[in-house]
């Protein structure tokens, strides 16, 4: 669905030029605040996107990834759902973000990402990866990317 300027046109894509999406409201082309931002993150790429031993123990990964993401969510008011490949066991089920699970083999988490997007006005979303493919697919979609490193950064700064 295309955002309309008030004089019936559609409202120009702004590229992203930045490759960051910002904090707050996503912002229509005459300034007006639309809706509320919405972060889709893929959560996979995010947990490979620092090589900290992630993968010899990925139930942990993605447990320490939904609590900081959901303290992070806390803390900024951001409305944010984590799309994560295969089954997940919470340690401590979140309190401010949704978790999404997308069993089902390679690119799962991906459709998972793009069906959301098709369900959801995709012009408030920015989805967080640095996988290419994604990318190019939300962005046809009309969704803005942050690379997932540059994403980590909010919520975990390297110390």
């Amino acid at each position: 669905m295309t955002s309309r300027h008030p004089t019936g046109y559609p409202r120009p894509r702004v590229p992203n030029e930045t490759g960051a999406c910002p904090l707050g409201p996503s912002l229509d082309t005459v300034g007006a605040v639309e809706e509320r931002r919405h972060w889709l993150v893929d959560g996979l790429n995010v947990i490979g996107s620092r090589p900290d031993g992630w993968w010899r123990d990925r139930v942990t990964a993605k447990a320490r990834l939904v609590a900081a993401l959901d303290g992070w969510a806390q803390a900024t008011g951001a409305a944010l759902t984590v799309v994560l490949d295969g089954h997940y066991v919470a340690h401590d089920p979140p309190s401010a973000i949704q978790v999404r699970f997308a069993p089902g083999g390679p690119d799962a988490a991906d459709d998972a990402i793009v069906r959301w997007l098709e369900e959801h006005p995709a012009r408030t979303a920015c989805v967080v990866t640095s996988d290419a493919g994604l990318s190019a697919r939300v962005r046809a979609l009309g969704a803005d990317v942050e690379p997932a490193g540059r994403f980590r950064a909010r919520f975990e700064p390297r110390g």
